[in-house]
């Protein structure tokens, strides 16, 4: 391997021991951002079981569940109707007893990220909103709880 195209990547301090629960901020709630609520909820679990602060998700998603979903994406039939985010947060929050937030509308430039945002939505115009958002937390926040370090 070419030693020139190597980088190393330091992690934000405050990653390493941080003194509140590591925010995220899930913008999407469908086929790829159910399965990464899922991941998180995982990953939520095991370092809480390591002494860490976990995680505090929040999820953004204006849709609702639809047939189509079902299967396809993590729903249930009982769940025709609710709102995805809802849906999501409401079962994840019962299964593993967190207190995550579940926002039934969509992600606009105006709303706060957390330390991490992952985007799973499928058109360019809402990749651009969470990436204004993303700059604007950006220049406005210090090394700390209400940083976005991720996009």
């Amino acid at each position: 391997m070419d030693k020139t195209l190597q980088r190393v990547h330091f992690a934000p301090t405050y990653f390493l021991d941080p003194v509140h629960p590591i925010s995220v901020t899930l913008v999407g709630a469908g086929g790829n951002g159910s399965r990464m609520l899922s991941c998180l909820a995982r990953i939520n679990a095991s370092l809480l079981a390591l002494g860490g602060k976990g995680l505090s998700v929040t999820v953004y998603d204006a849709d609702t569940v639809e047939q189509p979903n079902i299967g396809r994406q993590l729903f249930s039939p009982s769940e025709l109707g609710m709102n995805k985010a809802v849906a999501l947060v409401s079962r994840f929050n019962r299964f593993y007893g967190t207190g995550w937030r579940a926002k039934p509308r969509f992600f606009t430039k105006n709303d706060k990220c957390g330390n991490i945002v992952i985007s799973c939505v499928d058109s360019v115009k809402a990749r651009l909103v969470v990436d204004k958002a993303f700059e604007n937390c950006k220049r406005t926040s210090r090394c700390n709880e209400d940083s976005c370090f991720y996009w």
